[in-house]
């Protein structure tokens, strides 16, 4: 089924616009969707779409420090494409005005609510993609929204054949809501340590919520990641006291045997 995505949004979207590189490779196949989860992970400005056995990650920009993004689990109900701007009612908008579907709207080409309020959605602004920057919402270069909207309505609305499908999220100007039979789920989490595919990923704490308690956790995340291998006490602790100076992703083995070198390779 990914491989037929892939095949129509490049053939019907991607034409228009500049691909972005992925994290996961797609496997071919063409069996029916059976599973579609979401996991965002804040401090690592990563989105994780679990499409059966395949995970394809999506780079985003999320809540500035002043305006943190929920965590949470939250549920995807509807798939916005092309949406107009009306401001919220909120002390930074007060003084904005509504906009249409357009190249500058902040909603980009497509958005999905999954909090009142907040959103999924593409952005004008693709260069914020990778920090902090927005008023709660989670950003994405519009391509990776499009590719999002397409799973969702393939995933909630299967009675809507592929190719209609297709020749929406072509169409750059026509507003259109669909209502998904089968809503997904999004679950947002702030972890700043995770184990992937034998590295070690240490995020920098963009809302300052570290604390003694995520330290734990952190070293419990760690020790389960790394098993069987040996994980020295207050290695958690140590790494994230690096990451202050900016995320970095380190080998398992160096973890195990407790050795740090200088962070060499940013995770974003």
């Amino acid at each position: 089924m990914i491989a037929v995505l892939d095949a129509v949004f490049a053939a019907c979207v991607i034409a228009v616009m500049a691909p972005t590189a992925r994290e996961a490779q797609r496997p071919t196949g063409a069996s029916p969707t059976d599973t579609l989860a979401f996991r965002l992970n804040l401090p690592a400005y990563r989105l994780d779409v679990r499409v059966d056995d395949a995970v394809v990650s999506y780079h985003v920009a999320i809540g500035a420090r002043r305006y943190p993004t929920p965590r949470g689990n939250f549920t995807l109900r509807r798939v916005e494409l092309n949406p107009a701007w009306i401001p919220p009612a909120s002390e930074w908008a007060r003084d904005r005005t509504p906009l249409p579907p357009g190249p500058h709207n902040p909603m980009g080409r497509a958005k999905f609510e999954f909090s009142p309020t907040y959103y999924l959605h593409g952005t004008p602004e693709p260069a914020s993609v990778g920090s902090a920057a927005s008023h709660g919402c989670v950003r994405l270069r519009n391509e990776d929204a499009l590719a999002l909207g397409m799973h969702l309505v393939l995933w909630g609305r299967p009675d809507i054949p592929l190719s209609t499908v297709a020749r929406w999220l072509a169409d750059s100007t026509t507003g259109r809501t669909v209502v998904l039979a089968r809503p997904a789920i999004l679950e947002i989490r702030y972890d700043l340590l995770e184990v992937r595919s034998d590295r070690v990923h240490v995020h920098s704490d963009p809302y300052r919520l570290r604390s003694d308690s995520t330290d734990v956790l952190a070293q419990a995340a760690l020790t389960a990641g790394l098993a069987p291998r040996p994980v020295p006490a207050g290695t958690a602790a140590s790494l994230l006291d690096l990451a202050r100076a900016g995320a970095f992703t380190i080998s398992a083995d160096s973890v195990s045997a407790a050795l740090f070198p200088p962070p060499a390779t940013p995770t974003h």
